[in-house]
């Protein structure tokens, strides 16, 4: 299996590879497809949110959000925030 850090690489550098996250509800969908995909990825990896109008407003700015501080990167995969903890 290939590890987090090409995960994370792959995710933050090839749109193709991103597109396939884009209609995942859940943190459980990103392990499930990045897994398919044959990367070793776990919950202690990535945390999936929906975007709800406050995170909306925390994204762009307007709000104060703590979890940037406990997280390496930050992705917006279709409806939500996919969290990368590594």
């Amino acid at each position: 299996m290939k590890s987090r850090e090409e995960f994370k690489e792959r995710l933050e550098n090839d749109n193709a590879f991103k597109e396939k996250f884009k209609d995942v509800k859940s943190t459980e969908d990103v392990i499930r497809i990045a897994r398919e995909l044959d990367y070793d990825i776990t919950e202690d990896d990535v945390y999936y949110e929906s975007l709800d109008d406050a995170a909306l407003e925390n994204v762009s700015g307007g709000g104060d959000t703590t979890i940037n501080e406990m997280i390496t990167s930050l992705e917006i995969i279709g409806n939500g925030n996919l969290y990368l903890k590594f």
